[in-house]
């Protein structure tokens, strides 16, 4: 092999290794394998898992892992980042090598272990999933039969049981985190895994008595009295995948039928702006205003100047911006005719 192909081959292998620039910065690989038995289960024909990125930009969507028989899948991350399959949460770093396997007699239950043989890592991947287990959360119930005030007396309950549920659950994960002798980077990569977990609980109950609730004119109310807390942020929180998550399906609950990338489709931008700019504050309104963004630049839509400018005196997170400015090399026009686009990106 001469010198110069020795060299490019190695520069090859190098940035392959090394990962990519994606919408969130460098990202780099996670590799996944699967055992045989995976691709048995006659009710899953395309086993795979799902992750958010860790801004959750491009939220309400998932990114896809499907898993192939004898092929080794691949990921791109920025960060540590949790997956799931079939809902069974474990932790992934950049770089890791995953072996997937599963149970046939515990319903296909997956379990995940580290191909490097990484005692601590095999141990951190099971934490989440055992933490799932046993913990004890408030459950929702589903009534047949129901009256306003059942649905009321269910709310009351459930918020009550909330804050010592909470502090349980806490427990429960220092507890496993210590049993399992998991590393620093674990701990502080899912110090923020229960945030908004059981405001979650109450979102949801509302969704699931959302008819009874909108006849009594009271459903947007109940969600309404969540934007407190959420607009009183301090504006240098960075919001993280779970918070994140919430504020997103806060602002679904209240306006079912403004979804960002629909309001981009049907040239309605200016208003899903106006309204998130007026509804929301702080961290939370800087977060859905940039993936208002976000769509219009992969949708090609030529947002307004002036709306380029109210976006960037709202702006309050770099990350994001920059994330703006990857996504329109990404994805924008290459004929460069997106004014708004190329305004976005020149901060």
């Amino acid at each position: 092999m001469n010198r110069y192909l020795f060299c490019t081959v190695c520069f090859a292998l190098f940035f392959s290794s090394c990962g990519i620039r994606g919408i969130e910065g460098r990202e780099r690989p996670v590799y996944f394998t699967a055992d045989d038995i995976v691709f048995t289960d006659s009710l899953d024909k395309k086993p795979h898992m799902l992750f958010h990125g860790k801004y959750w930009i491009d939220y309400p969507c998932m990114n896809t892992v499907y898993l192939q028989k004898g092929i080794e899948a691949k990921a791109y991350i920025s960060g540590p980042t949790i997956f799931r399959m079939d809902q069974v949460p474990f932790l992934v770093y950049p770089g890791d090598r995953i072996q997937v396997v599963t149970n046939p007699d515990k319903n296909w239950e997956a379990t995940f272990f580290s191909k490097r043989k990484d005692k601590r890592r095999n141990a951190e991947l099971q934490v989440l999933k055992r933490f799932e287990q046993l913990e004890k959360s408030p459950e929702l119930v589903r009534l047949l039969e129901y009256s306003y005030q059942d649905i009321l007396d269910l709310e009351t309950r459930l918020k009550t049981e909330i804050i010592p549920a909470r502090i349980a659950s806490l427990q429960l994960l220092d507890s496993l985190s210590a049993a399992y002798k998991v590393g620093r980077k674990f701990k502080r990569a899912t110090k923020n895994y229960l945030t908004d977990a059981y405001n979650y609980k109450v979102l949801s109950l509302y969704w699931l008595y959302r008819d009874t609730l909108l006849k009594r004119e009271v459903f947007f109310s109940k969600v309404r009295a969540f934007l407190p807390a959420i607009n009183n942020l301090n504006k240098k929180v960075r919001l993280d995948a779970n918070s994140g998550g919430f504020i997103g399906s806060v602002n679904t609950a209240m306006y079912p039928s403004m979804g960002v990338s629909s309001m981009v489709r049907q040239n309605l931008f200016e208003t899903c702006f106006d309204t998130l700019a007026n509804t929301f504050r702080g961290p939370a309104r800087d977060l859905l205003l940039t993936r208002l963004m976000y769509h219009a630049i992969l949708f090609e839509y030529e947002v307004p100047e002036d709306y380029v400018s109210r976006y960037k005196a709202y702006s309050l997170n770099p990350a994001y911006r920059k994330i703006l400015k990857r996504a329109r090399k990404l994805y924008g026009s290459d004929e460069g005719e997106n004014q708004s686009a190329s305004s976005v990106v020149s901060y």
